[in-house]
């Protein structure tokens, strides 16, 4: 018996008692006089009787039983959703695809971007590509000293740019 209680579990203990006081039943019960005596010290420490003690003790049990079979319901209940994801798709799941995708999705567009910066770097005319092709130069009608090789070296006017 634990010498901490609620103060809701001793509310159900001594309102159990109050409904039950038109119908109280004796029963004797047979305990190690050690036992008898630790109840007893532990009733004068609390100041309550020892069918006081019993009947914290009865709905201390009680309370254990129905926790028990909560978690058991609990239980069957996460083993029915279990079943049900395997059926179909877990949100958790489904959640981490969606990651993936966008996570994907920026990595795309980093790329483009870089693309986009790196041809803006090269100037007109030198294509969105790392390599340039002859149609690329050819675009570049007015710019008399372009790269017409197609070699990609990103040159303009003369200059190399990295």
């Amino acid at each position: 018996m634990t010498s901490s209680m609620t103060h809701g579990m001793m509310h159900v203990v001594m309102h159990m008692m109050k409904a039950n006081d038109g119908s109280l039943k004796p029963i004797t019960v047979r305990i190690p006089e050690e036992e008898y005596e630790r109840l007893k010290k532990y009733a004068t420490a609390r100041d309550i009787s020892l069918n006081s003690v019993v009947a914290e003790a009865i709905a201390q049990y009680e309370a254990r039983v129905e926790r028990r079979e909560a978690i058991s319901r609990i239980r069957a209940f996460q083993r029915r959703l279990r079943d049900a994801r395997k059926q179909g798709s877990d949100s958790v799941e489904l959640l981490r695809q969606i990651r993936e995708a966008r996570a994907n999705q920026q990595l795309l567009d980093d790329e483009r971007s870089a693309d986009h910066e790196e041809a803006g770097n090269r100037g007109p005319g030198a294509g969105s590509s790392g390599s340039s092709s002859s149609s690329s130069s050819s675009s570049s009608s007015s710019n008399s000293n372009s790269n017409s090789s197609g070699s990609g070296s990103g040159s303009e006017n003369g200059r190399w740019k990295p």
